[in-house]
């Protein structure tokens, strides 16, 4: 998919819910950005990382949990931009905002 409009940032859940109240249809956010061990849910929605100290344990994003919650109410497509070596862009694509509203 080639995007043609610029890409909103939105890396906490508070951002990600105001961005879906405001997006419109075809409207891109980022909502992590990183390598990731693998996922566990549609749309590739529910993306698990390593935490930052290294442990062994593995946690779910607040931000993939957001990002999964609007794609299973129908809000938003998910998919990823693979930018480089273990740098992966997860991104959302609005398809009626009114959906994501709570």
């Amino acid at each position: 998919m080639k995007l043609s409009k610029p890409i909103d940032k939105v890396h906490t859940p508070a951002a990600i819910k105001r961005w879906l109240n405001t997006a419109n249809p075809g409207d891109v956010a980022e909502y992590h950005r990183g390598a990731t061990l693998w996922h566990d849910g549609p749309g590739l929605g529910a993306s698990l990382v390593r935490p930052p100290d290294g442990s062994t344990r593995e946690i779910r994003t607040p931000t993939a949990n957001v990002a999964s919650t609007a794609y299973e109410i129908g809000a938003v497509t998910l998919f990823q931009r693979h930018n480089g070596p273990y740098d992966f862009s997860y991104l959302m694509q609005a398809r009626n905002p009114k959906k994501g509203k709570r």
